[in-house]
């Protein structure tokens, strides 16, 4: 029965994710990965790799979501000054914009790290641009956040609603943005 409850869970989420990605598409024209892209950039020029580790995304799906971003003239690539095979991205004006109504219509990204080593913790923030709330108690796997959500992997995410109640864990792509999507639309 508890599989059954978790396999009609997982539909409604499906479905406010893809109610979210709609209304996205609608006010933003963007998509959610595309919106995630959006933000791992900030106001920073970051490497297809940064991208890749601030949103989860596989490098084929990443690859796939930055064209669309660029198609749509919010993104600019340029070639690494020191390694021509390296691909760097910033925002453009209408991407800046484009990120700065999402932002505005209420969604927070927190991160907890759980790095041990407060140097590491701090440089992989500026390094991978990730301009969102962050905090570490630097107990690596003893985080006291970690041990009370029992998170066993990274990345692991919850979505939590405005009144703090988790509506879902550890989503990936499509899952994920459905989610986003119907909360923004409360």
């Amino acid at each position: 029965m508890e599989k059954i409850q978790c396999i009609c869970l997982m539909r409604d989420l499906m479905k406010v994710l893809a109610e979210l990605e709609h209304q996205l598409e609608e006010t933003y024209g963007v998509t959610l990965n595309e919106a995630m892209v959006l933000c791992s950039i900030g106001d920073e020029t970051i490497s297809a790799g940064n991208i890749i580790t601030c949103t989860g995304m596989t490098p084929s799906h990443a690859s796939k979501t930055i064209r669309s971003a660029e198609d749509k003239g919010l993104l600019t690539r340029r070639l690494g000054e020191q390694d021509k095979r390296q691909m760097y991205f910033g925002l453009t004006r209408k991407g800046q914009n484009g990120l700065k109504s999402i932002k505005d219509k209420g969604l927070e990204i927190i991160s907890v790290s759980l790095d041990t080593k407060r140097e590491n913790w701090l440089q992989t923030i500026e390094t991978d641009k990730m301009e969102w709330i962050h905090t570490s108690d630097l107990k690596g796997w003893d985080n006291a956040v970690a041990r009370m959500y029992g998170v066993r992997s990274v990345p692991a995410i919850y979505v939590l609603d405005a009144e703090n109640r988790i509506v879902g864990q550890n989503l990936r792509g499509q899952e994920l943005e459905d989610t986003i999507r119907m909360l923004l639309n409360e």
